[in-house]
């Protein structure tokens, strides 16, 4: 089980884009890839993709994280790319390849 301490450490390292921080953690505790906050129910893709982290996304797709795992609103992190408005900022193809690969569609 993971500590409330080390949640928090994984989501404030995806918000401020600290990607060695967070890839340091979840080689540590690879549980966290799909472990889920407390307030909104995000996990850390979810996260990512609210704060536009693209880095961040790719290497939490690689890790395996379940990019169909929806927020505490039915939403999955997919639809953040739309919500946010900054499709631009995302590599579609890495994603796509993902999304296709687990043959999940927009």
């Amino acid at each position: 089980m993971i500590s409330d301490k080390i949640r928090r450490e994984a989501f404030g390292y995806v918000q401020a884009g600290n990607k060695a921080a967070l890839l340091e953690l979840t080689a540590l505790h690879s549980e966290l890839v799909d472990t889920r906050s407390q307030a909104n129910n995000d996990t850390l893709l979810i996260r990512a993709f609210k704060y536009l982290r693209e880095d961040i996304v790719e290497d939490l797709l690689i890790l395996g994280a379940d990019i169909s795992a929806k927020d505490k609103h039915g939403m999955p992190a997919t639809m953040w790319i739309y919500a946010t408005e900054r499709t631009n900022l995302l590599r579609s193809t890495i994603i796509l390849h993902y999304v296709y690969q687990k043959n999940i569609f927009l």
